[in-house]
C-alpha cells in the first residue's frame, strides 16, 4: 500500500533535493489533515505533525505507524526514524530524517503559518 501511496506522489519529489523533500513531504501530510510542520537542526529535518490523519483508526490497525513510516521514507528518499508516535500518547507524531544537505548548523522551521 506504500508503494502505491508513494507512486500517488511519485512525480511531487522526484529530482528534489532532501530538504525541497521535506517541505514537500509536509505539505502532502498537510493535505491529508495533518497539522505538519519542519524544522532543521544541525544534521536532522524534523516533521512534526500535531494532528495525525490516521490517529481515529491506529489502534485497530497496529501496523498503520510503521507503514506511515515507510511511506514517509520512500517520498523523502532516506530512512526515516520516529521520535514520539501519537498512537503511544504523545501529543505529536515527529519524524526525523538525516542528510547530507542538512549540515549546516543553522536552525530553520516552516509551518502552516510560514505557507
Amino acid at each position: 500500500m506504500a508503494q502505491r501511496v508513494y507512486r500517488d506522489h511519485e512525480a511531487k519529489v522526484q529530482g528534489k533535493t532532501l530538504p525541497e523533500r521535506v517541505e514537500i513531504v509536509t505539505d502532502i501530510l498537510r493535505e491529508e489533515g495533518g497539522f505538519a510542520e519542519w524544522s532543521r537542526q544541525g544534521v536532522a529535518y524534523e516533521i512534526a505533525d500535531h494532528n495525525c490523519a490516521y490517529r481515529r483508526v491506529v489502534d485497530t490497525h497496529q501496523d498503520l505507524c510503521q507503514w506511515h513510516l515507510s511511506l514517509l521514507g520512500k517520498l523523502l528518499g532516506q530512512e526515516v526514524g520516529c521520535t514520539q508516535f501519537m498512537s503511544q500518547g504523545a501529543d505529536s507524531c515527529r519524524f526525523v530524517v538525516t542528510g547530507d544537505d542538512a549540515a549546516s548548523n543553522t536552525v530553520q522551521t516552516k509551518g502552516p503559518a510560514d505557507a
